[in-house]
């Protein structure tokens, strides 16, 4: 199967093969999806991220977000690996793109990795050319431990200027 939600030419999220593995019970249960060829389209204003036509799904899912400890695979959180997967994301400096493969357990990202691609990012007084990247993302407590490395060429801030840049970030929680 497959989904596409939103523009008919651009939609905010588009899988091309919905794959869903279910027990042999009577009534049966989902315990496994697979996601491939994932493209998801998000724009950020600066301040917050807007997901399109996917916005009251995301907002439905976020208010009621247990806050309680995470669901375990063994009590029954529905697997979900993703792979070939691609966000799209507009900003007021130019569109970044990330690629990558990774595996949810209900609410949690038991990994996620993948890289940076190139962009051409431009806003007042910042440009970089971004060379690329990596990024690294797994669940850890209730929150979500990132890192992301990227590289870029030809950095203005302000008044300064590097010919080559190479930035990590790490965010734990």
């Amino acid at each position: 199967a497959s989904a596409r939600l939103g523009a008919r030419r651009t939609p905010d999220l588009a899988i091309q093969n919905i794959h869903a593995v279910f027990n042999g019970d009577w009534i049966p249960k989902v315990e496994s999806i697979a996601l491939s060829r994932v493209t998801l389209r998000v724009a950020f204003d600066g301040e917050k991220f807007s997901f399109g036509t996917l916005q009251r799904l995301v907002n439905g899912y976020t208010s009621s977000a247990p806050q309680a400890a995470p669901v375990s695979i063994a009590q029954g959180a529905t697997r979900v690996v993703v792979s070939d997967a691609k966000v799209l994301a507009f900003t007021p400096a130019g569109v970044l793109s990330f690629a990558g493969s990774g595996v949810l357990s209900g609410s949690r990202v038991e990994r996620f990795l993948g890289t940076i691609g190139r962009a051409n990012l431009r806003s007042q007084g910042f440009a970089v050319l971004l060379s690329g990247g990596d990024f690294n993302a797994r669940s850890a407590g209730n929150g979500l431990d990132l890192h992301l490395t990227a590289n870029g060429r030809g950095l203005l801030y302000s008044r300064i200027r590097a010919s080559e840049v190479r930035a990590a970030l790490d965010v734990k929680g």
